[in-house]
């Protein structure tokens, strides 16, 4: 390979191996530094969010610049769709209990009280001469 093709890695790249920095963080990091060659950025950053196994991983990609303006927007989408998910996972198991004619665990687990009722016996008619 000619080195005219192959870029030295810098010093910071590097240390971004040693430390054992996430992907998310090296592909960044490898961003920041592709120069003025906007595919490149664009290539780079793209491989950082597909990289980011989580959201702090994720909102790290972001530059600093706008970091603390899209974190909350992230955390909230983050928020929103992890409601969604649970509601849907919910709804399904409620619709397979009813395609089967049954009843969640919940809902089966709990105390009847009617089954403990003891009827009393033929109530006592009071004589109206009595009062």
């Amino acid at each position: 390979m000619s080195s005219s093709h192959y870029t030295r890695p810098s010093a910071f790249h590097k240390m971004l191996d040693k430390r054992g920095a996430s992907p998310a963080a090296i592909a960044t990091a490898y961003a920041g530094t592709a120069g003025n060659d906007p595919e490149k950025i664009v290539e780079f950053t793209r491989h950082a969010i597909a990289t980011a196994n989580n959201m702090g991983q994720l909102i790290n990609t972001v530059s600093s610049r706008y970091r603390d303006l899209l974190e909350p927007m992230f955390r909230s989408s983050l928020d929103l769709a992890s409601k969604l998910s649970t509601a849907r996972k919910t709804l399904a198991g409620y619709l397979e209990h009813q395609n089967k004619h049954t009843f969640p665990t919940f809902i089966e687990g709990m105390h009847n009280p009617f089954k403990s009722i003891q009827p009393a016996r033929r109530p006592v008619m009071l004589s109206p001469n009595l009062f």
